[in-house]
């Protein structure tokens, strides 16, 4: 190690150790939905509402969104999570459960897709399905 090392900071020792972003794994779960017509809006944000604050207060929630319905009723959202664990242990909680069990009023249909995000070494995300089946979105 020659002089030209002894110019550098202490903390930039410890960036060549943190993982890349190309190392990170992520869990995102996409919910899928048609509201029924005449579903209770209010009612339905509210439960959400609920639910977003007790998973943000249960640790491991990245980041959550939730789209606009279209003019077909059609809404997507899709949460992220630092871990699958932290998922599951977020839909046992109970504004979560209460939420769930709207879905059967609120909704004509809905699918849950689950997905292991990554990053390409260039920062674009790579999204694959937990069941094994990649997704480019």
């Amino acid at each position: 190690m020659g002089l030209e090392a002894a110019d550098e900071k202490p903390e930039e020792a410890f960036s060549v150790m943190e993982p890349s972003r190309e190392d990170m794994r992520f869990y995102m779960v996409v919910f899928r939905s048609k509201r029924r017509e005449g579903a209770d809006s209010k009612a339905l944000y509210a439960a959400d509402a609920e639910a977003h604050e007790e998973a943000k207060r249960s640790g491991g929630l990245l980041m959550y969104w939730y789209g606009s319905l279209n003019e077909r009723r059609e809404c997507f959202a899709t949460c992220i999570w630092k871990s699958r664990e932290d998922a599951l242990r977020a839909t046992k909680l109970p504004k979560h459960i209460e939420a769930a069990m709207l879905a059967s009023q609120m909704y004509e249909f809905y699918r849950l897709e689950k997905y292991w995000l990554t990053f390409s070494i260039d920062g674009e995300p790579r999204f694959e399905d937990v069941n094994g089946i990649i997704a480019h979105i």
